[in-house]
């Protein structure tokens, strides 16, 4: 497809599927440079702002980066293991519940919307209160969710960059790390599912590719119906990219340094 050049920066380039960078936005539109062609459509009262070389601001009311479009390009693909990276700066804490920012699920009842393939998200309740946690989901009839929580509060107004990386397995050999700004901050322990949980492969989704509405966004929980004004982000989103394999700690930090001179 269409390449759309981007600044030249020394990111890793190997699996990378899905490249949105903020400063190539034009006219309500947030450029995939991957070579993909997924662009973002910025919705509602989501704008775009000049700080840190260009980002998307959020104001949690009713705007978001719909990307439903592209779901399908990934759902499949990324199962074999993926990597994410995100570029955001949180402006307010979620008082309750708490706010999406970048994600792939179904759309369907939240309550009961555990198996996704992405979820990052901003938590404003219980033991992840205000930290920032991603999620990918195991398979079994309850479903059963693997989080991955930065050990530290996040803070307000401040640039951070925040990347995680996926090994599809079972409960016991799955990995997920969650790295912030160039270094590993969280992993997960194996777990032992329960009987109705079952000891499926991660991201068995199969099913619901085919029988579900798939959701992507930026912005906001993308397992919520497109007119739910739930669960989005107070914030900036500059930089969002997936790849469609497990990016080493060295390839993170490369990430990482590449852009923090325009952030930090």
């Amino acid at each position: 497809g269409q390449r759309y050049v981007d600044g030249g920066e020394n990111i890793v380039r190997n699996g990378l599927v899905f490249h949105l960078d903020a400063k190539h936005s034009f006219n309500g539109l947030w450029y995939d440079m991957s070579g993909s062609e997924s662009h973002g459509e910025l919705t509602g009262t989501a704008q775009y702002d000049l700080t840190a070389g260009g980002n998307v601001l959020f104001d949690s009311a009713n705007d978001r980066v719909n990307l439903d479009v592209h779901t399908f390009k990934y759902a499949a693909p990324l199962t074999a293991g993926y990597s994410f990276e995100v570029w955001m700066r949180i402006l307010s804490h979620p008082s309750t519940g708490y706010n999406g920012i970048f994600g792939i699920g179904p759309r369907t009842d939240p309550g009961g919307g555990t198996k996704t393939l992405l979820n990052a998200y901003l938590n404003g309740s219980g033991t992840q209160n205000r930290h920032f946690t991603f999620a990918s989901s195991l398979s079994g009839s309850n479903g059963r969710g693997v989080n991955m929580k930065d050990p530290t509060i996040c803070p307000l107004n401040e640039w951070i960059n925040y990347q995680g990386t996926v090994v599809p397995g079972n409960y016991n050999t799955s990995a997920l790390i969650l790295y912030k700004n160039g270094v590993e901050v969280a992993k997960n322990a194996p777990l032992t599912p329960s009987s109705s949980q079952g000891t499926g492969s991660l991201f068995d989704i199969t099913t619901l590719v085919d029988s579900k509405i798939m959701g992507m966004s930026i912005g906001y929980d993308a397992r919520y119906n497109l007119g739910s004004d739930t669960r989005r982000m107070h914030g900036n989103v500059a930089v969002a990219k997936l790849y469609n394999r497990v990016l080493t700690a060295e390839e993170v930090l490369q990430n990482y340094n590449a852009l923090k001179t325009r952030f930090i």
